[in-house]
């Protein structure tokens, strides 16, 4: 106690008495934290006796469900091509019974072991009898394997091959509804990849697409058709060795109806007031097998486009080819592949003009056009009346500059024909007429 305690104490103050050892020691229990750092002392200490209390007893114990390794195979098999395959037996895992000090047998695990197979005589795919080996992986390492079970196993050595092969399809028996004509089943795929062992694989002569179809068809439609290993008997081979890359596909049955389609054509640089009997179309139409799903949306059959420009006294029948326009699925019954279109031209005449009207429409704001054809000799056809009523000051000569190129220089380009009082007539060949395309001079402020 300090001098200027002893100054403020009173002179019958009680003097404070000493702590005893039990005391001090006591109240260390109601300490949270010596409790903690007591309690992990005594556990390590009672895990240190059990542990080394005794290093010279022996013990044997089995351990169980070690994995079993089939890839560690000789040169001597793997250099044949030859693999393990399968398992008969399907032994995946091993129990392997191990001696040895007891505080280090009684820690090994199954992954401290290592199990694989001892296979030396093999020369050719087959089965054999393969001897089944343990090591110890483990960091510890100091004890004796005494036992495997199994000890032996079998397998079968196989080459795995791949192959592709065609796939072709099978249904219960249909009928076609009455007025509809069913086209041969096809498939979504025509080919199937199996992999598997090479034996196996020599096994399979069909791979067949099998579906469910109904008992009478009157409409397109795909089903589902999963597919089927058969061998050389006939029968069905289920095999879990063979892989496919798919296992499934698809089957359609085409619906098909007859029905009469009109034949039509487009036409291009037509008079405005061509007469509907003008054209004669032979044949006019054509029956043809349609499917199920086409039938009522399939009208008419454009065959091809008839340019007018191509027309005249020596030019008035042309041919068109039918089946290359025939839609998809669809079949020609008629097996007429031509369709010809004749051009009337009684009552025509046909005239040439020489025409220096010429027009330009939509020239480019930043160059110059300059013409550099002044006439253009046209040849008209159309009806004599017209023909006859008509002059070079009645025709126009058109070009769209908006659809031609604007690049400096000179150019030959396209014209279209106006014609007035001639709405029956056309033009035969394609008029055009040259061009230069200068820069314009720019304008000063």
């Amino acid at each position: 106690m300090s001098e200027e305690q002893k100054k403020v104490q009173p002179a019958d103050a009680p003097v404070p008495r000493k702590k005893t050892l039990g005391e001090r020691f006591r109240a260390l229990f109601y300490n949270n934290y010596f409790l903690i750092a007591f309690s992990a002392l005594v556990a390590f200490s009672i895990w240190m006796g059990i542990s080394f209390s005794d290093t010279t007893t022996e013990m044997t114990r089995t351990v169980r469900g070690v994995q079993l390794e089939y890839s560690n195979l000789p040169d001597s098999v793997t250099q044949l091509g030859l693999m393990v395959i399968d398992t008969p037996a399907n032994v995946n895992k091993v129990d392997v019974t191990i001696t040895g000090k007891q505080y280090i047998v009684s820690q090994v695990t199954a992954e401290d072991l290592s199990a694989y197979i001892r296979l030396t005589d093999a020369t050719s795919a087959g089965n054999y009898t393969a001897e089944v080996k343990v090591v110890a992986v483990g960091r510890s390492k100091d004890f004796t394997i005494q036992k495997v079970d199994p000890q032996i196993v079998n397998v079968r050595l196989d080459r795995m091959t791949t192959k592709e092969y065609t796939l072709s399809s099978s249904t219960n028996e249909y009928n076609a509804a009455e007025g509809y004509t069913l086209k041969t089943p096809t498939l979504r795929d025509t080919t199937v990849v199996i992999s598997g062992p090479a034996t196996d694989m020599q096994q399979i002569a069909r791979v067949v697409a099998e579906a469910t179809v109904p008992d009478e068809i009157s409409k397109t439609a795909t089903y589902e058709a999963s597919i089927h290993l058969y061998d050389e008997y006939g029968q069905e081979i289920n095999n879990s060795l063979l892989e496919l890359n798919i296992g499934q596909t698809e089957l359609t049955i085409v619906a098909m109806r007859l029905k009469s389609i009109p034949l039509e054509l487009e036409y291009q640089n037509a008079p405005a007031s061509m007469g509907k009997n003008m054209i004669t179309l032979s044949p006019q139409s054509i029956n043809i097998s349609v499917p199920s799903d086409l039938y009522d949306s399939l009208t008419s059959l454009t065959v091809g486009t008839l340019d007018f420009s191509q027309v005249n006294m020596d030019n008035t029948r042309f041919e068109f080819d039918i089946s290359s326009v025939l839609p998809a699925g669809c079949t020609n019954e008629d097996d007429i592949n031509t369709m010809f279109a004749t051009v009337d031209l009684s009552g025509m005449r046909t005239r040439e003009f020489d025409v220096s009207n010429i027009r330009v429409d939509a020239p480019p704001s930043d160059k110059n056009v300059e013409m550099l054809t002044q006439s253009v000799r046209l040849t008209i056809t159309g009806p004599a009346g017209e023909i006859e009523r008509m002059t070079a000051d009645d025709i126009t000569v058109v070009i769209d500059m908006s659809t031609n190129q604007n690049t400096l220089g000179q150019h030959e380009i396209s014209a279209c024909i106006e014609m007035q009082n001639g709405s029956g007539c056309w033009v035969y060949g394609a008029p055009t007429v040259f061009v230069r395309i200068d820069q314009a001079a720019s304008s000063s402020g």
